[in-house]
């Protein structure tokens, strides 16, 4: 879409004209247009920030959560952003002729869209590390346990240890284990569905205001 500036055009493009021009640099790093389901490696993001020599930090995150629960966390939120956004304008330019996006500007945009990522990735990939841990075993009855153990000293003392087991005369130890059914496995699944779809809607709503629709422009 362009405007007239007297002599100057101001134009913006697309985030997937934006990927349009970075295949044009490493062909099918980003879906191509029109996209259809299964032309394209789940894992097209992060191998496209690879091959432009973007490396991503998250400095907050645990050094206990894997680079490939991350990586397969960032692709899984980017292709639900491409989905909701591709048609959606990221980037003006004002320039003296009618072009097209060049590959240091194509950069800058992709740059936006990390610069969202980056200060976002810390607060969510933790909620879907939890979120993926609690729902581990859904198939299976949440359980409770608990042990104790109760020593009985027949034998009085004046002063020392008496409640060691060389002066106990009787050593009781129990245990035990409870499961029951917390509502049922489908609502355990409902609700596991409900809590992956709200954390990603919310996640991707982040990258809502880089965006501008034709009726913003």
């Amino acid at each position: 879409m362009e405007w007239m500036h007297n002599t100057k055009i101001e134009k913006w493009f697309t985030y997937q004209e934006v990927g349009n021009k970075i295949n044009s640099l490493s062909p099918l790093t980003f879906p191509p247009y029109p996209y259809y389901g299964g032309q394209m490696a789940s894992n097209w993001w992060t191998t496209a920030m690879t091959r432009l020599s973007k490396p991503v930090s998250y400095y907050e995150l645990s050094s206990e959560i894997s680079s490939n629960d991350i990586n397969a966390i960032i692709d899984y939120l980017m292709n639900v952003v491409y989905n909701r956004f591709a048609k959606f304008y990221l980037y003006g330019i004002i320039t003296d002729e009618d072009r097209d996006l060049n590959m240091t500007e194509a950069t800058e945009a992709i740059d936006i869209i990390l610069n969202v990522l980056v200060n976002t990735a810390p607060k969510y990939i933790p909620i879907f590390i939890q979120n993926k841990n609690s729902n581990a075993n859904l198939l299976a009855k949440p359980t409770s346990s608990s042990q104790s153990i109760s020593r009985f000293n027949d034998t009085p003392q004046n002063g020392g240890l008496f409640d060691d087991d060389e002066h106990t005369s009787k050593i009781s130890e129990s245990s035990y284990e409870t499961s029951a059914d917390m509502g049922s496995l489908v609502e355990r699944l409902n609700d596991a569905f409900k809590n992956f779809h709200s954390i990603t809607l919310e996640w991707s709503n982040e990258f809502a205001r880089i965006f501008l629709s034709e009726e913003q422009i």
